[in-house]
């Protein structure tokens, strides 16, 4: 059987991710500080994303790895922790092989873009917050490129 990682379990999004696994026949691991069963077949794993070790060992033995978490809506602790989890999920899907989905925002886009997103829209973000996902969104695709 296929195993499935969310990271940041048991939001509405990972809820919703974790629902539709389960209704292809995906093991679904729940991983988060407190994380609980959405499907009665899950696999819990407890942990915090700013542990690079507990994130491996979330990530160990998954094929996919969803990054789905939903951190404190501060400025501060966007700058200080968004980084430090993608570099930690990045590391550990390479480490283990696993492929990853990244459920993103719009702050990295500019505003005034919003209406009109296309794949080709640059990011341009106007704000702190949009400066921190532009940020890990460029840490996600240097490591794509490089792993061509």
């Amino acid at each position: 059987m296929k195993l499935h990682t969310i990271l940041g379990a048991n939001g509405n999004i990972a809820q919703i991710v974790s629902n539709e696994l389960n209704l292809h026949g995906i093991q679904v691991r729940q991983f988060s500080r407190n994380p609980q069963k959405e499907n009665d077949s899950d696999d819990l794993a407890s942990g915090d994303l700013l542990d690079s070790l507990a994130v491996n060992n979330a990530v160990s033995g998954a094929e996919v790895v969803y990054l789905l978490a939903g951190i404190k809506y501060s400025s501060k602790i966007w700058e200080e922790e968004w980084p430090i989890i993608m570099s930690n999920t990045i590391e550990a899907c390479i480490s283990n092989n696993a492929k990853l989905v990244f459920f993103d925002n719009m702050y990295a886009y500019d505003p005034e873009q919003i209406s009109n997103l296309k794949e080709e829209t640059p990011l341009n973000p106007k704000s702190r917050k949009g400066q921190v996902r532009k940020e890990i969104l460029e840490m996600l695709w240097k490591a794509v490129e490089e792993k061509n």
